[in-house]
C-alpha cells in the first residue's frame, strides 16, 4: 500500500492502534479490530480485512464502502478512536 502512495502524500498516511490492557483485572479492557479508510469525506471502507494482500486475496473478511452523508459521520467516529489511540512505528 505504501508503495502506491506518491511520495509527496505520505505524509497523509498513518497507522494508529487501539488496544488497553487492564493491570487489574489482567485481561484486555478495550481494543478495536476494525479497519476505516476515509476518503475526502466521500467515500469509506469499513471492516474487519487486514490491509495485507492475504487478508485481502485470501481470508473471508467482511467489510462495506459507503458514501454520502454518512461518511461525515463516519469520520466523526474515526477522530474519536483516533484521539485514544497511539501511533504503530512501521517497517518500511
Amino acid at each position: 500500500m505504501w508503495d502506491l502512495i506518491d511520495e509527496e502524500h505520505r505524509d497523509n498516511f498513518e497507522v494508529r492502534d487501539l488496544y488497553r490492557w487492564d493491570e487489574s483485572q489482567g485481561s484486555q479492557a478495550f481494543a478495536t479490530h476494525a479497519k476505516i479508510v476515509i476518503v475526502d469525506d466521500r467515500v469509506c471502507y469499513v471492516g474487519s480485512a487486514n490491509l495485507t494482500d492475504t487478508s485481502l486475496s485470501t481470508n473471508f473478511e467482511f467489510g462495506v464502502v459507503v458514501e454520502g452523508n454518512i461518511v461525515k459521520d463516519a469520520a466523526t467516529v474515526f477522530d474519536e478512536v483516533f484521539e485514544y489511540s497511539y501511533p504503530v512505528d512501521l517497517p518500511i
